[in-house]
């Protein structure tokens, strides 16, 4: 990214510079507001660096010649570090287009070459090429870098899923460091990135759903991810069997087998469910609790629903092979083969 400082001099500087300060302490107070301020843009690689460094080296010695050679040399460790930075920025962003906006993929040659790029630039991101030692600065770097990709590749749920997953992690080490301020600010801002993409151009994306439903359920925000899978049901053209087996399982998980067959029960009254949410509800039953007669019946269940689908069949047959149940395999698959809904184009 290149950032540039209007006319090289930042408009907090300005303010500062020519701000009439009334005494000695009001002096001091300014000549220090002016160098945290020249601090933050000479630790930060940026377009025109070497004229701000000229400025400051400047201003020092205009202040005090004695002590500027000093405060100079100390200064000129992280200029030269955002310098040496700022070059390789330039190196790893020739070609990326920076002025492109948000459109549906097609698959070409240049798009492709775009979000490699992109992806490239955010690895190096998170290898802190300025060597930051708070981890909060560098966290920060990592986050406007994803923003930045996301205005070009906002149709990309890899680009929204990493960002979050990011940021999820920076939550948790600012944590673990101590920093509990920073870290619920990150958490705010992973729901926040969550909320943008489920709201925008990734409405009808599965990934990033369930992405978010397994982070609250993470904080223990049961009746978020509750809505969550909700607002997903609500979306009449998608396929909600998979969003069924997931919620089947969330509840399992916080809520115990009862509410898991009310949740099977509501995903069978949904016409749009496939056969795969009776398989997983009868793995449910089976491995999580422990019951393999209900999921013989859930099974069995399926199995008049679906006896024209292969894919279902043979998840029965092996299902019961497992159990060694070599008489009700058996009759499974007369039936099965008996059944005349078992299209030529559906074998098993």
């Amino acid at each position: 990214m290149k950032i540039v400082f209007p006319g090289r001099w930042p408009m907090g500087l300005l303010w500062v510079v020519f701000c009439p300060a009334h005494g000695q302490y009001a002096e001091n107070q300014r000549i220090s507001a002016v160098r945290k301020i020249y601090a933050r843009a000479l630790a930060n690689p940026m377009h025109n660096l070497d004229s701000i460094w000229n400025d400051y080296c400047a201003y020092e010695k205009a202040i005090n010649m004695t002590l500027a050679e000093k405060l100079i040399a100390e200064r000129g460790k992280e200029y030269q570090n955002a310098r040496r930075v700022e070059k390789e920025l330039q190196n790893r962003t020739r070609g990326l287009n920076r002025q492109a906006v948000s459109v549906p993929p097609k698959g070409t040659a240049t798009e492709m070459k775009q979000v490699e790029l992109w992806k490239k630039l955010i690895a190096w991101e998170k290898t802190n090429p300025l060597q930051t030692e708070e981890y909060g600065q560098f966290a920060r770097r990592v986050i406007f870098t994803y923003e930045q990709a996301l205005l070009a590749l906002g149709y990309y749920p890899d680009i929204w899923y990493e960002a979050a997953m990011f940021l999820q992690e920076a939550s948790h080490t600012l944590d673990e460091k101590g920093d509990v301020k920073l870290a619920q600010v990150l958490q705010k801002e992973t729901i926040s990135i969550y909320e943008r993409a489920i709201k925008g151009l990734m409405k009808e994306s599965k990934l990033l759903y369930f992405a978010y439903a397994d982070f609250q359920e993470e904080h223990k925000k049961y009746d978020e991810v509750k809505s969550i899978y909700d607002r997903l049901l609500a979306i009449e053209h998608i396929n909600p069997t998979l969003t069924y087996i997931q919620l089947m399982r969330f509840v399992r998980r916080t809520e115990g087998p009862n509410n898991v067959r009310l949740t099977f029960k509501k995903a069978r009254d949904d016409k749009r469910t496939g056969h795969q949410v009776y398989v997983a509800a009868a793995f449910i039953e089976y491995q999580c609790m422990k019951d393999p007669d209900v999921a013989q019946k859930v099974f069995g269940l399926g199995l008049k629903k679906y006896e024209s689908e292969p894919e279902f069949c043979g998840a029965y047959t092996d299902f019961l092979s497992s159990l060694n149940e070599d008489n009700n395999t058996r009759v499974v698959f007369e039936r099965i083969l008996t059944s005349l809904k078992l299209t030529s184009d559906k074998s098993m």
